[in-house]
């Protein structure tokens, strides 16, 4: 009996070692699943695993540091300080592995250098990691290998060779992989446009205009549209320079748009000493300044007027637009200090809300604790009936008393667990209100910015939702998913007969939205919000919730849960 209660704990301790294990692994594996299609996902999913230097395998954890590296270099994360993939690298190349891990080791041990601007190893590791993926066959791997020896001799001037490089990254590009063919035709391009051959440089840029014209990824397409704005420009093709910048413009869909327009034509028109055009343009730019919420674009337009009154001998004029700029500027640096603290607030509230390895964990030492409780109580049990057999009643009225004292302690320990759970939720609630805020604001920062400013709107959704690429509606639905696992999908499946609108507002309903936020989130008003929401109740049997209807979906999915 003594025995058995001491080697209890220990299969308590092997059993949560065991899960912590096992999570790791499976993390991990998701991860690198979605490295290519999702890295921001990729990187939620190895951000989550607990301790991977003790919960995974040496091999796993060496895969686990090339992973990382990976993510977090295609989530623009700086890698400076990441060091220990050169550990991994001479893992892999020691046990002999696979040349692709060896390949993808060389190649993100080359990018670490490459951030630390030691560009001299970061050229060596990129070779043998096109080498090392020749031996796979890997096209994607000696494309980007390619890709990033030719931005290395960009970055000391080499120009020849970085576009000879570039030229030579198009044997590896995979049949129609179009959207990476006319990168590297807008790259090209731009070699031919340093190296004064405007020829090839216009032709090469036409060839990339051919892809893309009707891609859907309009990033990609607003980014070939300004190489071909800048190019055409260069090459003193005003009319066509004007166009693309037109067309780069209304590709990036940004609502700054027409402020952008008038400030880069008003630039163009300085720059070809057409003063009438020039005046015209900056007049309509002076009218819409006030209006301009967009900080980096202020700044900008400031310049540009300074330099213009300037040129008319304007100077107090002038003298003025650069005060505005010297001021807009200071308070850039305020804000990109402020934005620090916003870094450190957004991991604390994505390591709460996004990690569902403590939300199961907490779940699996709920589920342990109630076992060992039971376990407890019947070894308990049995041992007083052995007493009771040989020492008869006296000895048995001493066990029920300490049965049930050992019943109170755990009942009372039991109840702690619980009481620690319930904050927990109500954590988890606190922080859930909190980024739905953070969401509402974001989407609202979106609407008014535009492509002059794209990095710093990128970083601040990147900060927020996760990612540069996600829409507020698509922030918000990855939040009740990692907060509620599978409650998206849940919504989907069961209401199948709600349309995409309606799906919208019903997930919508279940965060502490408004419906003034939930409309600006959707693009929709607010009396559209409450058409849905009445037709919502009709067609899930909800009507009388009210406007909670969040409140009816969630009893409907705990209660098919359990």
């Amino acid at each position: 009996m003594k025995s058995l209660l001491k080697i209890l704990p220990l299969l308590f301790l092997l059993t949560v070692s065991c899960a912590r294990r096992d999570e790791a692994l499976r993390l991990l594996e998701k991860a690198q699943s979605l490295i290519e299609s999702a890295p921001d996902s990729a990187l939620m999913y190895l951000d989550s695993i607990f301790l991977p230097e003790k919960f995974l395998s040496k091999e796993n954890y060496m895969e686990y540091l090339v992973t990382n590296v990976q993510a977090k270099y295609k989530n623009f994360k700086d890698i400076k300080d990441d060091t220990l993939i050169f550990e991994a690298k001479r893992y892999f190349i020691g046990k002999a592995h696979d040349p692709k891990l060896i390949a993808y080791s060389y190649l993100y041990s080359g990018c670490v250098y490459d951030e630390r601007q030691d560009y001299g190893k970061a050229l060596n590791e990129y070779n043998y990691a096109f080498s090392t993926a020749e031996l796979s066959h890997d096209s994607i791997l000696m494309y980007l290998s390619t890709s990033y020896i030719a931005n290395i001799y960009g970055k000391q001037n080499y120009f020849d060779k970085a576009l000879e490089k570039h030229l030579q990254s198009i044997n590896h590009i995979k049949e129609g992989d179009k959207e990476m063919l006319a990168t590297s035709y807008a790259n090209i391009a731009k070699g031919y446009l340093i190296s004064l051959n405007n020829d090839n440089s216009i032709y090469y840029i036409d060839k990339a205009l051919d892809i893309v014209t009707d891609s859907d990824n309009k990033k990609l397409l607003s980014s070939v549209y300004q190489f071909a704005h800048v190019i055409y420009r260069e090459c003193n093709r005003i009319e066509e320079a004007k166009d693309f910048l037109r067309l780069s413009i209304e590709a990036n869909g940004d609502s700054l748009a027409t402020s952008l327009y008038n400030l880069n034509l008003a630039e163009l028109y300085l720059e070809t000493g057409e003063q009438d055009s020039t005046k015209k343009y900056t007049h309509k730019l002076i009218n819409e300044i006030d209006n301009i919420n967009d900080m980096a674009f202020l700044a900008s337009s400031y310049g540009f007027l300074s330099d213009y009154y300037s040129s008319l001998n304007m100077n107090d004029s002038a003298l003025y637009y650069q005060d505005r700029l010297t001021r807009t500027i200071d308070k850039i640096r305020e804000d990109n200090m402020q934005q620090n603290i916003y870094e450190i607030e957004k991991k604390y509230n994505y390591e709460r809300l996004s990690n569902n390895y403590h939300k199961k964990l907490n779940r699996q030492f709920k589920m342990i604790i109630v076992m060992l409780l039971i376990l407890i109580i019947l070894v308990t049990i049995i041992s007083i009936l052995i007493v009771r057999k040989k020492k008869g009643e006296i000895a048995l009225m001493k066990k029920n008393e300490q049965l049930v004292i050992e019943m109170n302690s755990l009942k009372s320990e039991y109840n702690i667990l619980e009481e620690l759970n319930n904050d927990i939720k109500s954590s988890v609630g606190n922080i859930l209100k909190q980024r739905s805020k953070l969401i509402v604001k974001v989407n609202n920062i979106e609407k008014k910015h535009n492509d002059t400013d794209k990095d710093i709107v990128n970083e601040l959704k990147s900060l927020v939702y996760g990612s540069r690429n996600k829409s507020g509606l698509i922030a918000a639905i990855d939040l009740l998913e990692n907060t509620y696992e599978k409650l998206p999908t849940f919504v989907k499946e069961r209401y199948s007969n709600l349309n995409e609108t309606e799906y919208n507002v019903c997930i919508l309903s279940m965060l502490p939205l408004s419906s003034r936020e939930i409309a600006g989130i959707i693009n929709l008003g607010e009396s559209s919000v409450a058409k849905a929401r009445s037709n919502i109740r009709k067609k899930i049997g909800a009507e009388g919730y009210g406007s909670d209807i969040g409140d009816f979906i969630f009893e409907e999915f705990y209660s098919r849960k359990h």
